[in-house]
């Protein structure tokens, strides 16, 4: 039998199991270990930090330190680095979509970036 008839011959019990494997436990997309958790604490950053508890004019100092501090996978690092840059309009859009990709349901700071009604 030759390779390839061999690697045709195994395409359809391979699919098969790979759709089933894919099919069963968690639906979440798979992220890099850590990863899900800082988006998680970006997210959260507002009560986790404490910074909601405080006056408007400490509140970035004590953001920007408590992600420093509890923000440990290079993924986070870069997806910060990546949200600095976003424009402030597209802000709440780009913490939403990263907090799904990851399977969050919310993103309180997403909220807290949306503006308010005219």
């Amino acid at each position: 039998m030759s390779y390839g008839r061999l690697l045709a011959g195994l395409a359809a019990p391979l699919a098969s199991l790979l759709l089933a494997a894919c099919q069963k436990g968690d639906s979440s997309p798979p992220v890099a270990a850590g990863y899900r958790d800082d988006v998680s604490h970006i997210c959260d950053v507002m009560s986790l930090s404490g910074a909601d508890q405080q006056d408007e004019g400490s509140r970035t100092f004590i953001v920007a330190s408590w992600l420093g501090a509890n923000v440990t996978s290079e993924d986070g690092h870069a997806f910060l680095v990546r949200f600095q840059q976003t424009p402030d309009p597209d802000k709440p859009k780009v913490l939403r979509d990263e907090a799904k990709k990851v399977g969050l349901g919310d993103c309180a700071l997403a909220t807290m970036w949306e503006p308010g009604p005219p």
